[in-house]
């Protein structure tokens, strides 16, 4: 998937969203290096996702939302950008498959912001 190739995803003074819920990620292990300096990350998963979280933080957080709500969650940040169906991808809340692992490694660097991960 070439989103997970590609170098960190720097945010600086802005925010910015990751959609991994609209496009099925094949599965595998992946790493996704996430830096924010005075601004956020959100970040939006398929159910069945697993992470792992690490990383320093200097005056921000990270922050894990999970459950059915985080669709209309989702709809309403995007909502300027693209229109999303009422219902998300059954491939979004499939549950966890141990024969179809997919495993992201998230490591953020902090400063003055936050990244929050929401979970279908």
């Amino acid at each position: 998937m070439m989103l997970f190739q590609q170098s960190p995803i720097h945010t600086f003074m802005s925010g910015t969203v990751i959609d991994l819920v609209s496009a099925p990620i094949e599965p595998g292990e992946y790493q996704m290096e996430i830096n924010v300096t005075m601004g956020g990350v959100e970040i939006f998963l398929p159910r069945s996702v697993q992470f792992t979280l690490e990383g320093s933080s200097i005056a921000g957080g990270r922050n894990v939302h999970e459950g059915p709500g985080i669709w209309e969650t989702m709809k309403q940040k995007l909502r300027y950008i693209v229109h999303l169906p009422e219902q998300p991808p059954d491939f979004a809340l499939a549950p966890y498959n141990p024969e179809r692992t997919v495993r992201i490694h998230f490591v953020t660097h902090i400063m003055m912001g936050g990244v929050d991960i929401y979970r279908l």
